[in-house]
């Protein structure tokens, strides 16, 4: 399956030209972010990175993958802010159980 984070990591890898900034960038650690990236790149079939002169830049699957995966992590977000409010979070809305009344 697909993951987010897969995307997020490997976007923030194409934008800094680094796992270690990426990790930094992310809070996540330098193997998590290479972990993610591998998924991705297994999940879809195609190497979609490789060092150049020291820095990690996007193959030309990458270059695809790296666009489209700008695209739907900003629709993810974007799906966020719109449906956030409308969404109690965890502790905020009703106890487990409980009936509200627009379920009637």
């Amino acid at each position: 399956m697909l993951a987010l984070s897969q995307v997020r990591s490997f976007v923030a890898v194409v934008d800094s030209g680094s796992f270690t900034e990426a990790a930094q960038a992310l809070a996540y650690s330098v193997p998590a972010v290479s972990a993610h990236v591998r998924g991705l790149e297994r999940r879809i079939g195609a190497t979609l990175v490789e060092r150049v002169d020291g820095r990690f830049e996007a193959t030309s699957a990458g270059r695809r993958a790296y666009e489209i995966g700008r695209t739907l992590l900003r629709m993810h977000d974007e799906l966020v802010a719109v449906t956030a409010p409308a969404c109690p979070r965890r502790g905020d809305g009703p106890s487990r159980g409980a009936r509200r009344t627009h379920d009637r």
